[in-house]
């Protein structure tokens, strides 16, 4: 009677990786190669063999994927021997995080009139606001100004601040 037993696979090390110390969401893919080469220590044929899968952590669904992530969040990348090879095993995992763009709004040429008339009326917003940092690849997205507000008090104001409600689409 023959009795075969498994073979162990060789453990290897994975080195030459590290996280971007900050990645900020761009509309693109994080490109593997912020992470640096791979390389299995001692096992050089297996360099080009090592797969890559992503995995989206905390709140952030993603994955597993070998594709990798665009938008902001929180991740692990993997880096690993194939599970069929038969004679090597090894991982390592990176942890990285993609932060929200900056989006910034600011007065531009927009102004708040108003006539005083004795009220606390809404005054009339007129000209346009400044955006910037809204990507290319973002181009469905807008910025949409809510109501005016009304003034806090009837008489006049000088120098006073009023708040506009502005929000993203």
């Amino acid at each position: 009677t023959l009795v075969f037993a498994p073979v162990p696979k060789t453990a290897v090390t994975i080195s030459g990786l590290t996280a971007p110390a900050s990645l900020s969401y761009s509309g693109a893919p994080v490109s593997g190669s912020a992470f640096g080469t791979p390389a299995a220590v001692g096992q050089p044929s297996l360099d080009s063999t090592l797969v890559y899968t992503y995995t989206g952590t905390g709140s952030t669904v993603y994955g597993p994927s070998a594709a990798a992530p665009t938008n902001a969040g929180t991740y692990q990348l993997t880096v690993s021997v194939p599970q069929s090879n038969t004679d090597f095993t090894g991982s390592v995992s990176l942890p990285f995080t993609i932060a929200p763009a900056k989006i910034t709004v600011s007065a531009g040429s927009a102004k708040i009139s108003k006539v005083y008339d004795g009220t606390a009326g809404a005054g009339t917003l007129s000209g346009a606001l400044s955006v910037s940092g809204i990507l290319p690849s973002d181009s469905g997205v807008s910025v949409q100004v809510g109501a005016v507000p009304a003034y806090a008090a009837k008489g006049v104001i000088s120098n006073g601040l009023l708040g506009l409600p502005v929000s993203l689409s």
